[in-house]
């Protein structure tokens, strides 16, 4: 095999790396964070079928209305995720994902949770 051969097939594997890490996962999706308290690093997004409530673990800026890219849909885990409002990269943990909104609220502390419109 020749140097440029060998050269060729090195740099070829390397880019597969380079795309598949910059590939999104099957389960990732666009969302907007709908609320974040920045005091407690607690936010909750909205997907396509419910809500998350997550918290920040890792430092960079969010702020309401930003798009994250990344998979909320399963609780309990840490969580990379794309901020595509600024190209950042948060670490955040999905306390609870819901179809109901109510239920991801009611797992969050109360100094953190956003304040409710009165039911009628």
């Amino acid at each position: 095999m020749s140097i440029v051969e060998n050269l060729v097939g090195r740099l070829r594997g390397a880019f597969l790396i380079v795309l598949a890490a910059l590939t999104p996962s099957a389960d990732a999706e666009l969302v907007r964070v709908e609320w974040f308290n920045p005091q407690c690093g607690a936010l909750i997004v909205q997907t396509s079928i419910g809500y998350a409530y997550a918290r920040q673990v890792s430092t960079g800026m969010l702020t309401v209305g930003d798009t994250l890219d990344g998979d909320f849909e399963r609780d309990a885990r840490l969580h990379e995720v794309q901020n595509t409002s600024n190209r950042t990269t948060l670490s955040l943990w999905v306390e609870k994902f819901s179809s109901d909104k109510k239920s991801v609220l009611q797992v969050m502390p109360a100094h953190c949770r956003p304040e409710l419109p009165a039911q009628d």
